[in-house]
This record gives C-alpha cells, sequence and structure tokens, in this order.
C-alpha cells in the first residue's frame, strides 16, 4: 500500500511539473528588468528565466560608484517595468534614480532596492560605526531576502506568471539560506568591507578590517597586522573578493606579501564579472574551507553548477520544489 502511495505522489508531482512548464513557457511576452549592479542581472535571470529581458544601466567599463547618467536617461527608464538596484548610497545612478522618482520623472517601473530587501528579511549590519552597504546581496540570508523581493516585484508587473515568479524566487531563497553557518566558528581577516555579510552570515567572525571601503587604501601597517594576527592563532585565513583587486592594488599586493609570509590567503570569487551571487557564495565558502585545510573534498570539480551542494541545500531544493509546483498548480486554476 505504502508503495502505490509513493508511486501516486510522484505522478502528481511530475504532472504539476509538467503543468506549470506549459504555463511558464507557453507564452512569450517579456517583463523589461534594468538592473543597476552587474551582480543583480544573473539573480534576476534565475527568478524571471525566459519572462524577463534585462537590461544594465551602468554602461560596460565605467566605474559602477561614479557613473551618473544622463538626465534624458530618465524617459528610457520609464520604457522597463523594473528597476532592480541596491542601496543605502552605494551607487551614484542609484541616487540619481531614487531623486527622479521622487520628482515624479519616473512613474511606469516598480522600484526594488535597499529598503525593500529589509522588508523581506535583510538585516543590516554595521562596521566602524557605520552603515555596511557593501555586499549584502552575498550574504546567505541577504541573498535570500533580495530574491524574494525580486520575485514579489517580477509578480506584480507580470500577475498572469506571478506563481512561477514567486515559486523560483522561494526555491532560489531556500538555496541561498542552505548555505548559512558553513563557516561556523573561523576566524577571518578581511580586506574591505565587502567580505562581512557573505562571512558573518556564513558562520564565521571578522576580527579585522585592513580597509574601510573597497577602493580605499589599507590602514598603515595592514599586512603586518595580519601576519601578527595569525602567528598568535587570533585568524585562521586572510580573505580577499575579487572586487577588492578590481578595485585596488593595494588588495593585490597584500595577498602576494601575505602568502609569501606563510599567512594562508583565500581569493574569492564574490565580485567576478558574470558570477551569480548564489554560485559565488558557495565556492567562495569552498575556497575558505580549502585555504584553511579543513576541506577534504575539492570544490565542485566535475560538477554542472561549480558549487560545492551540502545536503541542506538538496533537502531545501527538494522542498522548494514542492512549493514551486503547487505555486504553478494554483496557477493553472487561476
Amino acid at each position: 500500500m505504502s508503495n502505490n502511495i509513493l508511486k501516486l505522489s510522484a505522478l502528481v508531482l511530475l504532472t504539476l511539473c509538467s503543468i506549470g512548464a506549459n504555463i511558464a513557457y507557453g507564452e512569450n511576452s517579456a517583463v523589461s528588468v534594468a538592473v543597476t549592479a552587474p551582480v543583480l542581472a544573473p539573480l534576476v535571470e534565475s527568478i524571471g528565466g525566459s519572462h524577463v529581458s534585462i537590461y544594465q544601466v551602468i554602461p560596460q567599463g565605467a566605474d559602477p560608484h561614479t557613473y551618473e547618467p544622463p538626465a534624458s536617461f530618465a524617459a528610457r527608464l520609464n520604457d522597463f517595468d523594473v528597476i532592480v538596484m541596491t542601496g543605502p548610497h552605494h551607487l551614484r545612478v542609484e541616487e540619481v534614480i531614487l531623486n527622479w522618482k521622487r520628482q515624479g520623472l519616473l512613474r511606469h517601473p516598480i522600484i526594488v532596492y535597499y529598503g525593500n530587501y529589509t522588508l523581506c528579511g535583510l538585516e543590516p549590519l554595521n562596521i566602524s560605526g557605520h552603515l555596511n552597504p557593501h555586499g549584502y546581496w552575498w550574504g546567505p540570508h541577504g541573498l535570500a531576502a533580495v530574491a524574494r523581493c525580486v520575485g514579489k516585484a517580477l509578480a506584480a508587473a507580470d500577475p498572469a506568471h506571478s506563481g512561477y515568479y514567486l515559486a523560483r524566487a522561494s526555491l532560489y531563497a531556500a538555496q541561498a539560506e542552505a548555505l548559512a553557518d558553513r563557516l561556523q566558528g573561523l576566524r577571518l581577516a578581511a580586506y574591505s568591507p565587502v567580505v562581512q555579510y557573505f562571512a558573518v552570515e556564513s558562520g564565521a567572525s571578522i576580527v579585522y578590517t585592513a580597509a574601510l571601503s573597497p577602493d580605499s587604501e589599507p590602514r598603515p601597517y595592514a599586512a603586518q597586522v595580519v601576519d601578527t594576527l595569525y602567528r598568535n592563532g587570533s585568524i585562521d585565513v586572510f580573505v580577499v573578493t575579487a572586487i577588492d583587486t578590481m578595485l585596488s592594488r593595494a588588495a593585490a599586493e597584500m595577498v602576494s606579501e601575505l602568502r609569501a609570509s606563510g599567512v594562508p590567503v583565500a581569493l574569492i570569487t564574490l565580485g567576478a564579472p558574470g558570477g551569480d551571487p548564489l554560485r559565488s557564495v558557495a565556492e567562495s565558502q569552498g575556497m575558505i574551507l580549502q585555504a584553511t585545510t579543513q576541506w577534504s573534498a575539492p570544490v565542485a570539480e566535475g560538477t554542472s553548477s561549480g558549487c560545492v551542494q551540502p545536503w541542506g541545500v538538496g533537502v531545501a531544493s527538494f522542498m522548494a520544489g514542492l512549493v514551486v509546483a503547487v505555486a504553478w498548480w494554483r496557477s493553472a486554476r487561476a
């Protein structure tokens, strides 16, 4: 009897997924989405699938922190259904867009940014007594909050496929949450605040930060301080992100100096161009564990996803898959 029930359950689940697939891809109407930070593009694509077309506001090669669009660009933004941003006070272009919104120049697009993410579960962190706006989308919990908000925005812009967007956002958020606490107990020294949300929400603690922002010079004698902390047994590894090395030559110099002195260094992929945040977080956790010699398995070798998936991710993916099937089924009934 139990085997029959299992077979019937599997058949029902497959049927619901089949119905959902027809609903999700039966029409070719795309939601147009403008993103400010490039890291947001693959996240939006993961949630919106074939229903979204994505435009990156900041031109390729421009400095994302200083780029400011011309006033005429406000009319162009009104052609989009959704604008996805970071914030607060993170990118100049985002301040301009919010100012256009306050002036009534942007009437059509749904705008989601930092304020929305806090309502979806993002918990802000402070560094040196100030709010840290850098890299909250790389913390497992923060990334889940961003995914949930993006799913809600796409659902509001395209109600006909709302179940599809919300289900995929739930799946993405569940996979992100499953990555929390994988670095439990590790003590890190970081180059910049970019790594704070990622580290803390992964279960690690940050003992020392060399630079106060990703593009600033490190504190005096920062390399010597990190070396001393390691020799004293106060830290396990020094962590530098890809974005640190892109914005600061000093970051690359510290990596070389500390490696030469024997300090474990993890040069992680956070901020690498084109990387999906979910994949970057998992890869970076594996790289840190390898650098501290506490990781015995290779990182994503021979896998299609390129990241290490613990059993918790598998369980979360299965449960979120059920959410996907139910949401698609409800969309079919509607």
